[in-house]
């Protein structure tokens, strides 16, 4: 390209933008300002478009985010750091979520037996706790009334020995040993006996020789099971079922009793604890 045909392509591209420039000039002219119900809008000519550049800014006007937690203890912390007086706590058992709204919208009374005046907020800055159920907890529940081999349910039972408390683990650890021994058992007979227990009457060949034995398990078991990771723990009763076959197979299960009553409560008292903690009621 001669240096005469790249003047010219360059003059051809100023006279381009300048073109450019006056059509961006003209329609920036005829947009318009507007009023809709107090709220200020602009009105654009087709073909222009605004585009916010909100992050050029030193920082953000307000904030906009959700904070999620597991823990009350922060949950209570972080509401505690940015809350103010309005904002508010939201509570919703059946997800097991507590959320809170640090920039809520704004109330006020004019005068006693006047309604609450309202001034809207943007309720953008929120913080959400998510109450997980403990280890103990989730293992109990997946387990309850499912039926369990022998050797399978006093396995459970002493690999859960920290959660019992009553009986001791003494019966436990005692059963367990005694139903290792006996793998190949073929039960006889389960009664109750005096005392809460389980008597268990079992026979198994050892060389030719025939060999009983008796085994004993508690009848009804107290836990101590934290419904929440975070929470504390709470008495939980479970009864202990049986089944023996015809051919001498025993399987065992076990019954939790009222534990939507131990949610419940569980329940209340974390929401007992974020407002002692944050000095916020926590509305159901």
């Amino acid at each position: 390209m001669s240096e005469e045909q790249e003047r010219e392509e360059g003059m051809n591209g100023i006279v381009a933008a300048i073109a450019a420039g006056q059509r961006i000039g003209a329609l920036e002219a005829s947009a318009t300002v507007i009023d809709v119900h107090g709220v200020p809008a602009l009105l654009v000519p087709e073909g222009l478009s605004v585009q916010w550049q909100e992050k050029l800014r030193d920082r953000p006007r307000r904030v906009e985010t959700e904070r999620s937690f597991i823990e009350t203890e922060s949950f209570c912390a972080y509401v505690k750091m940015f809350g103010n007086d309005d904002t508010r706590i939201y509570a919703d058992d059946s997800f097991a979520r507590i959320a809170a709204v640090i920039d809520d919208h704004e109330s006020e009374v004019a005068c006693v037996g006047a309604p609450v005046l309202a001034r809207p907020n943007w309720c953008a800055h929120k913080a959400a706790l998510h109450l997980k159920p403990s280890e103990e907890w989730a293992a109990w529940t997946g387990q309850n009334k499912k039926p369990m081999k022998h050797l399978e349910f006093v396995e459970f039972l002493q690999e859960r020995i920290s959660t019992i408390a009553k009986p001791d683990a003494s019966g436990i650890i005692a059963a367990s040993r005694a139903f290792s021994a006996s793998r190949n058992a073929k039960f006889e007979q389960v009664l109750p006996v005096e005392g809460g227990d389980i008597s268990v009457a079992y026979s198994e060949e050892v060389r030719g020789t025939t060999k009983t034995g008796q085994a004993a398990l508690p009848q009804k078991l107290t836990l101590m099971l934290r419904p929440y990771r975070s929470g504390k723990a709470y008495p939980v009763e479970a009864q202990v079922r049986w089944r023996l076959s015809r051919e001498g197979e025993l399987t065992f299960s076990f019954a939790l009793l009222e534990t939507e009553r131990v949610i419940e409560t569980a329940f209340e008292d974390v929401r007992t604890e974020i407002a002692d903690a944050t000095g916020i009621s926590v509305l159901v």
